[in-house]
Formats: C-alpha cells, structure tokens, sequence
C-alpha cells in the first residue's frame, strides 16, 4: 500500500508497482531500485494535487466495488472470519540483528550491481587517494632533515582519524545516550570530552539568559544548560576530576 499526505494511492502486488507508475507516465530507469522509485514517484505526485486527487479516486473506486461483492454477515461474522485468519497467519517474532544485517547486505550488493557505475567510481577515488598517499611517501630519504621527518608525517594519517573519533564522543555532535552501549566507553577515553566539560561547565555554571527585546524575562540559567548536556555540576569535584582525567 502506497499513501501520499494522508490519501490512499495504490494497493496491489509489488510485481504490479513499476507497470501501474509507469502506466501514468512515471518511468523506472533501468538500474533504479523499484522501492526508491515509488517513493520518488510518491513525492513528485505529492507536488501534482490533481494527479494525487485522481488516483486517489480511482482507488477509492476500484475497492468499492471489491468490497460490494464480499459477503455481508454482520460483526458477529466478521469477528469470526478475523479470528480465524489471525490463527491462519499468526504474527512471527523480530527479525533478529544478524539477519538483518545479511538483508541489507544483500540489498546493497544489488544495488551495486544495479549501478556498476557508482561501485566504480568509489573504487576509482579510493585507488586514487591510496596513490597519492604512496607517492607523497614514496622513495624517503634517509637524512636528517627530510628523511625523518617525511616518516614522522605518516603518523599523521593515524592521527586525524584518532581525533575524529574523539570529537564525535566529546558529546557536541553526537548525543551520547543514544549510542550503542558497546560504543559508549570510548567517551572515557576521549580527551576533548574532559576538555570540554571543562569550559561547559566553567562557562554557564551562573549564568542567566534573557529574552533579546529588553523584557527582564530570563527563562533560563547556565544551570539548566548544564543538565542539558547531562553533566554533574554540582560539587567542586565535578569540575576538577575532569581536569585530573586530562
């Protein structure tokens, strides 16, 4: 079933999805994956209010006319046929992680069948950059002044990817309570988090913000930042243990 801002749009067999778009002039491309496509299909008609409005209607149509032909037997019976189709098809568990990980890999490997183009130019940048880092590299002398420190730049590769990481669980871009939890510990090893409490803590501990139109009204404290970000402030100790972390 397909809907678009609230109106029912199609409902069908998903062999029949491609042809019915395409039957109102949405054409597939030859290696478009048909889900992205429908919804492609969903926000361009979206914007067409009388296309939306006609194929609305002509679904309305075509199940009224499936539902006059089904057997009227009350509630009594249609709670009967609803309890047997229930212990016909009963409901099956979750998928579990691993096989939705084997799903989704396979959908990608289709994909990238589906648009070798794409596959291609990603291993093109990678080869391309795995060249220039060997050529920046390559053939070091071995002196003094360039030689060591030519080999000292390598470490930099390492580096930056290190510093990355412990930005991200600094806790400004990411929200640490929604990470996996077999991920939050590297928080405990993150420098810039300890750092950054430091200055957050430093900064808003006493502070009242107010509105910008000269109203004296300040809806809100340093403090209220602070618990916010899920940082104890409360005790002397909160500050100072992270500069002892660092």
């Amino acid at each position: 079933m397909f809907m678009c801002q609230g109106r029912c749009l199609y409902h069908g067999s998903t062999k029949d999805v491609v042809p019915f778009f395409s039957s109102y002039d949405y054409q597939c491309e030859p290696y478009d994956n048909p889900a992205d496509f429908a919804l492609d299909a969903l926000i361009a008609i979206g914007q067409k209010p009388d296309t939306m409005r006609k194929l609305n209607n002509i679904y309305n149509t075509t199940w009224e006319n499936r539902l006059s032909v089904l057997p009227q037997g009350g509630d009594s019976a249609n709670a009967e046929n609803l309890g047997y189709k229930r212990r016909q098809y009963p409901v099956k568990k979750l998928r579990s992680l691993a096989v939705e990980i084997i799903y989704l890999s396979q959908r990608t490997l289709r994909n990238t069948i589906r648009n070798p183009s794409l596959a291609l130019s990603q291993v093109g940048v990678s080869i391309i950059l795995g060249l220039l880092v060997g050529l920046l590299f390559y053939d070091l002398k071995r002196t003094t002044e360039p030689g060591v420190q030519n080999r000292l730049a390598v470490a930099l590769i390492y580096a930056i990817l290190t510093a990355v990481v412990m930005m991200l669980f600094s806790g400004f871009i990411l929200d640490l309570s929604s990470v996996f939890g077999w991920l939050s510990w590297i928080q405990w090893i993150s420098a810039c988090r300890y750092a950054s409490n430091i200055l957050i803590i430093n900064e808003f501990q006493g502070l009242t913000f107010c509105q910008p139109n000269n109203t004296h009204i300040c809806p809100i404290t340093g403090e209220q930042v602070i618990d916010d970000l899920d940082l104890p402030h409360g005790t002397a100790w909160d500050l100072w243990r992270n500069f002892i972390a660092l």
